[in-house]
C-alpha cells in the first residue's frame, strides 16, 4: 500500500509541474546583476499553526518577516517566504527528525517577468510594504503535490534563500516606483527552525518550536 501512494504521489507531482512550467515558461529571469553588498534588515520567522485534518499530509506554518529598521522597506516577493508560490518552490524545507530525509517538494523555478523599464510600481502585487520596526506575516499550508508530507511523521522546517529585491528608504521621502538600478539590495536569508508533528489519522496537531 506504502508504494503504491509514493508511485502515486509522484505521478501527480510530475503532472502539476509539468503543467506550472508550461504556465510560467516564457517568463524572463531578473537579470544576474542586479545586486548589492548592503545588508537587507529583515528577520525571518517560522512558528507552527493549527492544521486542519486532511487526506493528505498537511502543515501549516505562519512566516513572519520583521523589519529591523528604522525605515521603511520595500520587499519583493520572488523568491522569497512570501512569494505567492512558496510552499512549490523549496524556500521552505522540511526535515523529517527520524530519518534525517528531506520531505520531496516540487522545488518549481519560475522565470518572473520584469517591468519593460526596470521599475516596480509600489502597488504592485509583487511588492510588499514593511513599515519602519514593524512586521508582516502570513500563514501558508504545505501538503501535496506540492510538499510530499508523511502523516505522522515530525518534520524540522526551515526557510533559507536569497532576497531578490530589497528596498530601504532611508530619505523618509514618499516612494511610487521602485527601481531596478538604483537602491535595490539582495542578500542570503535564514530563519529559525521549528519541529511539529503532522497530525495521524484520527490526531490532532502536535506543535513545538
Amino acid at each position: 500500500m506504502a508504494s503504491n501512494r509514493t508511485f502515486i504521489t509522484t505521478v501527480v507531482a510530475f503532472l502539476a509541474f509539468t503543467a506550472i512550467c508550461l504556465i510560467y515558461g516564457d517568463f524572463v529571469t531578473i537579470p544576474s546583476n542586479m545586486t548589492s553588498s548592503l545588508s537587507v534588515p529583515i528577520e525571518v520567522t517560522l512558528s507552527p499553526e493549527t492544521s486542519e485534518r486532511s487526506i493528505l499530509g498537511s502543515a501549516k506554518l505562519r512566516i513572519t518577516l520583521t523589519n529591523i529598521s528604522p525605515y521603511e522597506i520595500f520587499l519583493l516577493r520572488w523568491s522569497s517566504p512570501l512569494d505567492l508560490s512558496a510552499p512549490s518552490i523549496g524556500v521552505v524545507t522540511f526535515t523529517s527528525t527520524k530519518t534525517g530525509t528531506k520531505a520531496p517538494c516540487l522545488d518549481m523555478k519560475i522565470n518572473h517577468r520584469v517591468p519593460p523599464d526596470g521599475h516596480f510600481s509600489i502597488d504592485d502585487q509583487s511588492i510588499v510594504r514593511i513599515p519602519a520596526n514593524d512586521k508582516v506575516d502570513a500563514v501558508v499550508e504545505f501538503k501535496e503535490p506540492k510538499v510530499a508530507l508523511v502523516k505522522g511523521e515530525e518534520y524540522s522546517a526551515k526557510a533559507e534563500g536569497t532576497w531578490m529585491g530589497v528596498w530601504v528608504n532611508e530619505s523618509g521621502q514618499k516612494v511610487e516606483k521602485l527601481s531596478m538600478d538604483d537602491g535595490m539590495r539582495t542578500g542570503e536569508f535564514a530563519s529559525n527552525k521549528v519541529v511539529f508533528k503532522v497530525p495521524g489519522e484520527g490526531e490532532g496537531p502536535e506543535l513545538r518550536e
